[in-house]
């Protein structure tokens, strides 16, 4: 993917419409954001799982690195959906899977932050960042920031020396990682969420942002694209990632049926 050309791309399924666009940085020959969703099977009530991991520049393969833990993210297995002591247990593990990946092509160290989400049909699930990825919520015409960035100025640590104080303070890969901090999420039937990586929002204001997303009332992938547009425009430089999932209006209601017919048969097999 060249620096100037935006892949995108649009799914539906189980009450979801989930949508990306992303774009090389200019000065970079690869992109290392990476991105990753599932919708889970019908019998596991059309809960999502998305994420968007971010290499660390300066890292060995942050491409690599990214790309492991955005799947390790949306592998979660269904049942640990909503159940936030056995999900935080399920990213503890990530750290592992990103080194073991990496050990795979390079002996260097190298890293990613990460925003990831996990729902159930209901909207109803739990939130994760690592870094300055972020993550946010858009309905009614606003548009709300669920995250702050871990940079070592928002943190208030000291930085290494030579390492900017905007730089990401945490991230997974070099054992910087942290606890993991997963907050509970909501998403109304009609609400969208907006995970990015820092090339969006570090020369896109908040405000354009909401200004992008209200003014584009097409498609979920045509927002994308306009995103990651004005985010260059504005005058980022490095890669940028965006990914939006809405629920379809009465997914909720849908979600309830299907899961008392489940109840049902089980009960009618015992």
């Amino acid at each position: 993917m060249s620096a100037d050309e935006v892949k995108s791309g649009m799914k539906r399924r189980g009450g979801w419409t989930v949508a990306w666009a992303q774009i090389t940085g200019v000065h970079h020959s690869v992109c290392e954001d990476r991105l990753a969703h599932r919708v889970l099977k019908r019998e596991n009530a059309g809960g999502l799982c998305l994420a968007v991991a971010d290499g660390v520049g300066g890292g060995a393969r942050g491409d690599v690195a990214a790309e492991a833990l955005a799947r390790h993210c949306v592998d979660v297995p269904a049942a640990l959906i909503g159940k936030s002591d056995t999900l935080a247990q399920w990213m503890r593990m990530a750290e592992g899977q990103v080194q073991l990946r990496l050990r795979e092509v390079t002996f260097s160290p190298g890293a990613a932050t990460l925003v990831a989400a996990w729902l159930d049909a209901d909207g109803k699930g739990h939130l994760m960042h690592v870094g300055d990825c972020r993550a946010y919520r858009y309905g009614n015409g606003l548009l709300e920031v669920l995250t702050e960035d871990q940079t070592y100025t928002h943190i208030g640590e000291k930085p290494p020396e030579g390492v900017p104080t905007e730089a990401p303070a945490r991230m997974v890969g070099t054992g910087c990682m942290g606890e993991p901090n997963l907050r509970p999420l909501s998403l109304s039937s009609g609400e969208t969420l907006l995970l990015c990586s820092d090339g969006l929002h570090r020369d896109l204001e908040t405000s354009k942002i909401a200004e992008t997303l209200l003014s584009t009332s097409k498609s979920l992938q045509t927002v994308c694209i306009a995103l990651v547009n004005a985010a260059r425009q504005a005058g980022s430089e490095d890669d940028i990632t965006v990914q939006l999932a809405r629920r379809s209006i009465g997914v909720g209601i849908a979600a309830q049926g299907w899961r008392w017919l489940l109840d049902w048969s089980r009960r009618l097999m015992t």
